[in-house]
């Protein structure tokens, strides 16, 4: 069982990515997904940019983004980092959305992506989601929305943990035993 498709995706990776590239390799398309997602990415660093610091250092920090050889090295070719960007990158933006108007929706859409995320690439995924869950409970503080997102938080962890040990339970037979360190693929 080393390969789903014939294309070449291989199970020990998360299906998010592979999801994503389904329709697009079926049109001969697939090489167009991460320059969209390239084109996205710098858009959500300057709304991150402006919703943290103003409409100038969003501008700067688009750029920065636009022109680094980090991020175009990151994000050409094939491979799901350009997807798990806009995924994280738009649970950022969520995040700060609900840190400044402590709307729970804005927090329900960031453990969503983040959930997503987890699906594309599930270390990163889970660090960023320590990092912006932390950000939302701090930052709704003794404001009766804490416990809202506190649930959210508990939800969206038990639901991403989940989603990946049935993932590693299906190709594994084991659900602590990831298919990435299964050397069947």
């Amino acid at each position: 069982m080393a390969a789903i498709f014939h294309h070449g995706w291989f199970f020990k990776y998360p299906i998010g990515w592979p999801l994503v590239l389904a329709l697009p390799e079926r049109l001969d398309l697939g090489w167009l997904m991460n320059p969209i997602l390239d084109a996205i990415l710098p858009m959500l660093v300057a709304s991150i940019g402006r919703e943290a610091f103003g409409a100038g250092p969003g501008a700067v920090a688009c750029s920065i983004v636009a022109f680094s050889p980090y991020f175009l090295s990151n994000v050409i070719g094939r491979m799901s980092h350009g997807l798990c960007a806009v995924l994280i990158a738009a649970a950022t933006l969520f995040c700060l959305q609900g840190m400044r108007t402590g709307e729970v929706a804005r927090f329900a859409w960031m453990f969503l992506l983040l959930i997503a995320a987890v699906q594309v690439r599930p270390f990163t995924a889970a660090i960023a989601g320590g990092v912006l869950g932390l950000a939302a409970i701090v930052s709704v503080g003794g404001r009766p929305v804490l416990v809202r997102v506190l649930v959210l938080g508990g939800v969206a962890a038990i639901a991403a943990t989940g989603s990946l040990l049935a993932y590693n339970h299906l190709f594994t037979g084991h659900a602590l035993e990831s298919p990435y360190a299964n050397h069947f693929g």
